[in-house]
C-alpha cells in the first residue's frame, strides 16, 4: 500500500509496516506522484477546509494521468463540521453512495459519561459515514464538469460555536466562513 502523510512519526510507523509513504504535504504532490490504485481514502481533521481542496487536487492529478479512481472520504457523525461537509461534498462532487459503519472502540459505561462531559463524542462508539466518489479521466465527474462556487466557498452556521477539544489551539474553530479567491 501507499500513503501520503506529513507527521514524521506516522511516516516512520507506516514505512516500518511496509507501506510506501510520501512524507510531505498532500497538496504539493504532482500528478506522477499519486499512487496507481483503485481507491483513495481520507478522513481529514479539518473537513470544512481540506475535503474540497483535496478532492479538487485529486481530480486534477488523475485527469492529468488519464486514470479514474474511487475516492472514499470519512465523516464522523459526532463532529458537526463533518455533518455539514458531507452533504455539500455529495452534491458538489456528485457522490455515488454513503455507507454507514457502526464502530465501538470499547471502554466502560463510566468512560462514556466522562467523554460526554469532557469531549465532543458520547463514548468510544458511533456511526462513521463513508462517502464514495468516482473521479478522474473516465469518472463520474472531473474538473471540466465541476461547477465552481461563485461567491462563498464554505459557510458552516450549523456548527454554532462548536470547537473540537482535540484540536490544536491555533486551528480555526467551526464555523468557518471563507470567500474563495
Amino acid at each position: 500500500g501507499r500513503a501520503a502523510k506529513t507527521a514524521g512519526s506516522h511516516c516512520k510507523m507506516l514505512k516500518h509496516r511496509g507501506f510506501q509513504v510520501v512524507c510531505r504535504d498532500f497538496m504539493l504532490l504532482k500528478p506522477h506522484e499519486f499512487p496507481k490504485v483503485d481507491v483513495l481514502y481520507w478522513w481529514p481533521q479539518m473537513s470544512w477546509e481540506q475535503n474540497e481542496a483535496w478532492m479538487e487536487h485529486t481530480m486534477a492529478a488523475y485527469e492529468a494521468l488519464n486514470r479514474t479512481v474511487d475516492v472514499v472520504v470519512g465523516f464522523d457523525s459526532h463532529w458537526p463540521a463533518d455533518m455539514v461537509s458531507l452533504p455539500r461534498m455529495m452534491r458538489r462532487f456528485r457522490g455515488t453512495a454513503v455507507k454507514r459503519l457502526f464502530f465501538d472502540e470499547g471502554g466502560t459505561w463510566q468512560d462514556m459519561f466522562k467523554l460526554m462531559l469532557n469531549e465532543f463524542r458520547p463514548g468510544h462508539w458511533g456511526v462513521f459515514h463513508l462517502a464514495h466518489f468516482r473521479v478522474g479521466a473516465a469518472g463520474t465527474i472531473n474538473l471540466r464538469h465541476l461547477q465552481l462556487p461563485s461567491a462563498q466557498r464554505a459557510t458552516f452556521p450549523a456548527c454554532g460555536s462548536f470547537r473540537n477539544p482535540m484540536s490544536p489551539a491555533e486551528e480555526a474553530p467551526c464555523p468557518l466562513t471563507r470567500v474563495s479567491s
